[in-house]
């Protein structure tokens, strides 16, 4: 009954707030312009302004689960200079965000990214980028989940990251071989809940890697991938010290690209987490990352990505292997209306060394429909839910989400 309650009453708020909204003059779907500022240069402001209603924020199981109001602002600006032979940006958002069920809780999120993409004659081409984050996990969503969240924790953990990234590719189109190499750098410290354990999820994740590319088609390529990460927690405690050490990835694939219809790469092979403490075992682990687009039509579009890896766990065990699955159909009915929707699948299995210790499924879809009035309008209704199973008591959760989201931008 209370669920009933609470879609009832969300399905009114939205419908008063769209009637509002809707009451615009037809022109094209959202193509802003931006501001051109000569010589090259642009500047592209929006913002986003968003309601959300949902049914259990803090990620709680049946007993324990409260709705909430989530009202979002996000503004946005991005400057862009076009040179030519390099294409280069600086982009920052800010997202302030508020609950109506606690304070604590409100956040504001910030990104500050500058990013440059340049072509060294027919054969080389570079890009880079670094980016500095202000971030947050919400409660239920970081080192504390399950009843823990909510009576233990009174904020949600803050973290900051900067990172780097930069890579070089060699080769032209149709040439037998070409070969990119890569690097980045991740830098996560958090700013509070110290004494909850943010201390020990505090690491540096240092990355380089080769691709090789084999020519075998017009269309096609075949690949081989090689990956190094160097993963340094800064705690001196035993449960960070514990998770140090080194993730060596190799892939053998291919990539395609039939224009106009599908393009995507498949990568299979294997992962390797060696670890610096002795007492923890190696871990090898069958892996992969597939990432595909098709468009039947040029007005609708399916893309797929799909990966199995290592990466870092947000308190139990020493790391977690990550099987992920999502599917994305979006499609243009007019310039004026569109619809997006998403199914995704997520198994986490957390080791403690060579034991599994927890294993969770998230299963996720929703849509979205969007109102494109003018080339500067968006108006969105979203509606998603999600589910959590886990082996572990008390962490199995289901919440159910819909919302309007208004986009404006020159």
């Amino acid at each position: 009954m209370d669920l009933l309650i609470f879609r009832t009453k969300l399905f009114l708020r939205v419908l008063s707030v769209a009637t509002l909204l809707l009451v615009s003059a037809p022109n094209l779907a959202l193509e802003p312009s931006g501001i051109s500022l000569g010589s090259g240069w642009g500047i592209y402001p929006s913002v986003t302004y968003g309601v959300i209603e949902d049914s259990n924020p803090y990620r709680q199981d049946s007993d324990g689960a409260e709705s909430a109001t989530v009202t979002k602002i996000r503004p946005e600006v991005e400057v862009k200079l076009d040179t030519g032979v390099g294409l280069y940006g600086v982009n920052y958002w800010m997202e302030q965000g508020a609950y109506s069920t606690n304070a604590n809780d409100n956040y504001t999120d910030q990104l500050l990214e500058l990013e440059g993409r340049r072509s060294f004659g027919r054969r080389i081409e570079g890009v880079s980028s670094i980016a500095y984050k202000l971030g947050h996990d919400s409660r239920g969503a970081g080192v504390d989940e399950g009843v823990v969240a909510l009576e233990d924790v009174f904020y949600p953990d803050k973290f900051r990251e900067l990172s780097f990234k930069a890579a070089l590719e060699y080769g032209a189109d149709a040439s037998t071989l070409g070969v990119q190499g890569y690097t980045s750098v991740l830098d996560k410290n958090y700013l509070n809940n110290f004494d909850r354990g943010t201390a020990d999820r505090e690491y540096v994740d240092q990355t380089v890697g080769a691709i090789g590319y084999l020519y075998v088609s017009p269309i096609t390529d075949a690949l081989v991938e090689v990956r190094r990460s160097r993963i340094d927690y800064q705690s001196p405690n035993q449960v960070a010290q514990d998770k140090e050490g080194v993730i060596n990835t190799y892939f053998i694939g291919g990539r395609w690209d039939v224009s106009g219809k599908t393009t995507g790469s498949i990568k299979i092979g294997q992962t390797n987490r060696l670890f610096d403490s002795k007492q923890i075992e190696t871990n090898e682990s069958f892996s992969w990352e597939v990432a595909l687009e098709w468009s039947p039509k040029a007005y609708s579009v399916v893309s797929l990505e799909t990966s199995r890896g290592s990466k870092e766990t947000s308190g139990p065990g020493v790391f977690v292997m990550s099987d992920d699955l999502n599917i994305i159909w979006s499609h243009s009915y007019s310039v004026f209306f569109s619809m997006e929707l998403e199914v995704g699948y997520e198994n986490d299995d957390y080791y403690s060394d060579s034991d599994i210790q927890r294993e969770d499924e998230i299963f996720s879809f929703g849509g979205k429909v969007i109102y494109s009035p003018s080339r500067s309008m968006d108006l969105g209704f979203n509606m998603g839910r999600e589910v959590r199973s886990s082996d572990l008591e008390g962490l199995d959760y289901n919440k159910f989400l819909m919302g309007i989201e208004l986009s404006l931008a020159i």
